[in-house]
């Protein structure tokens, strides 16, 4: 075992990046969230087009057909046509999403170069200077960013961008006087920001914010806009047109004020997972930027530099907002990188809320396009009766439970990814260091609570509710069912502690490291893919009255 020497900035390399991990778990989040928005839209849309009808959907509509004992084309068109349905918003959605979130990514680049006058390199002092930080990124990368000088001598900041292929990196005129008195603090900024495009986090900082751009003028402003109108037809025509009395008053209070503010709730929910996840990426970037620059040997100028960066108090939505931490945080992670070895709560509560957004905007969606296939392959099938068909759903089609077996990582993915390698990095910390062994036993009741306390309200906010219960006694036997993921969740902890261990006894630098490190993720995958694979048709079971 590594004896008191803690965890080091090399160290953190030697662990699968959390810049990553929090990418793909976005690309999952916006994935999810496109297709559920779109499912809210799309509801929306029926409230205006036919006001005070339900308008929730069915989670396999097929069946709603067969109490009518039609056996036609029409029926069977129809049956085919309602499955259809669900499988085109869904793809149209997350097509859009992703269609807008590249051009984005593309022109983002372009668009940063343009906000800035640049000097031409055509004085000796200019020169060296351009060749310099030339010959410096050369000497750190096979492919060095093209550099670029801005004529703004009153500012001395320095940003990476690009799309990964190509990467540049902008130096403010004023940089070129923090050369002439600080050489040291100067390579510092040069070097940090070379980290960045040395952990390869450049292109998903820039596709991270583009998706986000990408969610905000697809979803948002157009589902804001339909809730307006919602409001409009649901509150303010019922006052105008039928007059203020108790009747109205008692119509509006109970049905449309709740189906607005629970729509608003919604947004909420689906926007800040997202946020989340993209401060998660572009916050960890900027930690592992700082330490990959300590690794060169600048920590003591960084921690000068820092210092000196005045901030106002941030506020609540400062923070939401905010791409960047604080030079405060940035400070403790360089004096002390453990702790990002480290189990974050909040990020327990939102991989619970993504975990129902990926059964209710990827696994249903899929699960129906099987039962579609199996229809069209089968002929006379979806006009069987209702407890035949939903038995053949969930049990005999060999095409449903085979999407379902292959997207099943997807459920699996953000709960290895986050409380797995979070888990795992923890129990490592705590046994080089010798401060405690393995994990805490608070977090084994509080991770658990927090993911499951994330999965039911993302199960209730969810923009069609059909995996929210809608009695005590089912919402009781839910709570009973979510044993099996309380369980599910501390067997995790508890081999992610014992891998922690045992990779404390190995050289971080050896391949047989990181190895091991994914060999853990890997069987915790597959594991917590079978778990959640059980309880969402548990959940179903008790939903459906089974």
């Amino acid at each position: 075992m590594n004896e008191s020497k803690g965890i080091t900035s090399s160290t953190v390399f030697c662990f699968p990046s959390e810049t990553t991990v929090s990418f793909i778990i976005l690309i999952i989040a916006a994935l999810c969230v496109a297709v559920n928005i779109g499912q809210n839209i799309e509801r929306s849309i029926n409230i205006i087009e036919k006001p005070g009808e339900e308008t929730s959907s069915p989670l396999f509509p097929g069946t709603q057909n067969n109490d009518e004992s039609s056996s036609g084309f029409g029926s069977r068109q129809g049956s085919l046509l309602s499955y259809a349905k669900l499988l085109v918003v869904p793809l149209i959605s997350a097509l859009l999403l992703f269609a807008v979130a590249t051009m984005i990514f593309i022109r983002y680049p372009n668009y940063l170069k343009t906000r800035s006058i640049y000097n031409q390199i055509d004085s000796e002092k200019l020169y060296a200077f351009h060749q310099y930080v030339q010959n410096v990124s050369s000497s750190l990368l096979k492919k060095p960013p093209e550099v670029l000088i801005t004529n703004s001598m009153m500012t001395a900041n320095a940003q990476a961008f690009g799309t990964g292929i190509k990467n540049f990196l902008k130096l403010d005129g004023g940089l070129r006087l923090l050369q002439m008195k600080s050489k040291r603090m100067f390579d510092a900024i040069i070097h940090h920001e070379l980290g960045h495009i040395i952990n390869k986090d450049v292109a998903k900082t820039y596709f991270s914010v583009s998706i986000w751009y990408a969610v905000i003028g697809i979803f948002a402003l157009p589902l804001l806009g339909l809730l307006l109108v919602v409001f409009y037809q649901g509150v303010i025509l019922k006052l105008s047109g039928r007059g203020i009395n108790v009747v109205v008053i008692s119509e509006i209070i109970l049905n449309n004020l709740p189906q607005l503010l629970k729509a608003f709730a919604q947004m909420i929910l689906l926007f800040g997972t997202v946020i989340f996840f993209r401060n998660s990426v572009l916050q960890f970037r900027e930690y592992f930027a700082d330490l990959r620059a300590e690794t060169f040997g600048y920590k003591d100028e960084l921690l000068n530099i820092l210092s000196k960066v005045r901030e106002k108090k941030r506020s609540l939505l400062d923070r939401i907002k905010s791409y960047h931490p604080t030079s405060a945080e940035r400070t403790s992670i360089l004096l002390d990188p453990s702790r990002l070895f480290s189990i974050s709560l909040s990020m327990c509560f939102f991989t619970g809320v993504l975990q129902s957004l990926i059964v209710n905007g990827l696994l249903f969606p899929l699960l129906n396009f099987g039962y579609l296939i199996s229809v069209l392959t089968t002929p006379g099938l979806d006009l069987g009766n209702i407890g035949f068909t939903r038995f053949m759903i969930y049990v005999s089609f060999i095409i449903p439970f085979l999407i379902i077996l292959l997207t099943s990582p997807l459920l699996a993915l953000p709960v290895s990814g986050s409380i797995g390698l979070q888990s795992i990095k923890r129990s490592y910390s705590n046994s080089i260091s010798n401060t405690a062994s393995g994990i805490a036993t608070k977090d084994f009741l509080l991770v658990p609570l927090l993911f499951i306390a994330g999965n039911e309200i993302g199960y209730l906010f969810i923009p069609i509710s059909n995996l929210a219960p809608d009695s005590v006694s089912k919402f009781l036997l839910i709570l009973l069912s979510h044993i099996i993921t309380f369980s599910s969740i501390i067997v995790i902890m508890i081999a992610s502690s014992f891998a922690g261990r045992k990779i404390s006894k190995m050289d971080p630098i050896c391949k047989t490291f990181r190895r091991t490190i994914y060999r853990y993720l890997t069987a915790e995958t597959i594991f917590i893919a079978f778990v959640m694979i059980v309880t969402v048709f548990v959940r179903l079971m008790i939903l459906q009255n089974f």
